[in-house]
């Protein structure tokens, strides 16, 4: 009986001093007990158990907190993309000339990693800012005709837009929804990137190739608008000749 009372004993101090993780914003990892968070601060007992003070500290200053099984990122993701195609998700923490570190949990939290940028074609942050190591990308032949190649099989019209043009062509009748198709339609098209393309990391860079990709998006796009806006001029029109014809 008495061993299963140290036993329970055991097993409740564990419970009560379970560690949690945080990870600062050099990546360094330390177990804690979290007492209390909130949108800005949050408290807890530090790794040493005879201190009985509670730390207070900004959530900005972490950029991982797991309390239990649950995971909370303060932090938006980084995305590199090896010369193999390989594309990371993760944190980056530090960008020297050779080489950058960076942080990337999964279902646990793995070692700080360390790159060499010889073996990277592109650098994105989170803040928009890229950084291409390997500038030979830029130098392509023929990479404006790989560019109009590329947008005819990888380039999607969205489907909204075709739509909105649809309802434009069926309002025809008045000047506005004439002038707002042709303003959609020839505005040139914001999204280009399409997973499925193999040349999608040209687009950020190599100019030419973007240039050659955009000329055909752009072509494209107008095709597509003009057809949706049509589409309804010639719905509108035969449900007025359908009424004529059987209601007149």
């Amino acid at each position: 009986m008495r061993f299963y009372i140290s036993l329970l004993a055991i097993f409740s101090f564990f419970c009560l001093y379970a560690q949690d993780t945080l990870v600062d914003k050099y990546g360094v990892v330390s177990g804690v007990r979290i007492l209390e968070m909130d949108s800005s601060f949050i408290s807890y007992y530090g790794s040493d158990t005879l201190s009985k003070e509670a730390i207070l500290a900004p959530k900005a200053n972490y950029i991982l907190i797991k309390q239990g099984s649950n995971v909370l990122s303060s932090y938006s993701n980084d995305t590199l993309i090896s010369k193999s195609g390989n594309i990371i998700t993760c944190k980056v923490l530090s960008i020297e000339p050779n080489v950058l570190t960076y942080f990337k949990h999964t279902d646990h939290i793995l070692p700080l990693q360390v790159l060499s940028k010889d073996n990277l074609l592109l650098i994105k942050l989170s803040d928009g800012t890229s950084e291409t190591p390997n500038a030979a990308i830029a130098n392509i032949p023929n990479a404006f005709q790989m560019g109009q190649d590329d947008a005819k099989t990888y380039y999607k019209t969205p489907g909204a837009l075709v739509f909105g043009e649809f309802l434009l062509g069926g309002a025809h009748l008045f000047t506005a929804p004439i002038i707002a198709g042709t303003i959609i339609a020839y505005t040139p098209p914001k999204k280009l990137e399409n997973i499925e393309n193999p040349n999608n990391l040209l687009l950020n860079t190599n100019p030419m190739y973007k240039e050659g990709y955009l000329k055909t998006a752009k072509k494209k796009k107008r095709n597509a608008a003009t057809a949706g806006f049509l589409s309804g001029f010639a719905a509108f029109w035969g449900v007025i000749i359908i009424g004529l014809t059987y209601f007149w």
